[in-house]
């Protein structure tokens, strides 16, 4: 695994939920923004949709969403490594639609299927693991 691109800020640009807190802004490193979501999951609430902008040194960025269990969520595992982590919910996100991690309860058809309707560039998503150092 490389190191990938240095990271400069990793921002919430929305999030929706009873959060009570006003987290939006940028944060410097993954172990602070990976604090306020582990905060954000203290919340009351289901599922907490929470939407990100991550902008690498060379300026360029990713955007995406994570959906936090909120403490009224009996979910426990928040990624394939059980763990509510920033780079493991892209690298989740990433490695399904690059076709490298198909979900076990998932048929192989249906894999496909999803894949097939969304028209994945695996390039890209071969790049952005690469970018985040994850491939």
């Amino acid at each position: 695994m490389n190191k990938g691109t240095k990271i400069k800020t990793i921002e919430i640009t929305a999030h929706e939920g009873r959060i009570g807190e006003d987290y939006s802004g940028a944060y410097y490193s993954v172990a602070q923004f990976d604090a306020v979501l582990a905060r954000i999951a203290k919340a009351d609430g289901y599922i907490l949709k929470t939407n990100f902008r991550i902008t690498w040194e060379d300026g360029e960025t990713y955007e995406g969403r994570i959906d936090v269990p909120g403490k009224d969520n009996e979910k426990t595992a928040y990624t394939s490594t059980g763990e509510l982590s920033i780079l493991d919910h892209v690298e989740d996100y990433l490695t399904f639609h690059n076709g490298t991690r198909k979900p076990e309860t998932m048929s192989a058809e249906d894999y496909d299927h999803i894949r097939r309707v969304h028209k994945i560039d695996v390039d890209l998503m071969n790049r952005l693991l690469a970018k985040f150092g994850l491939a």
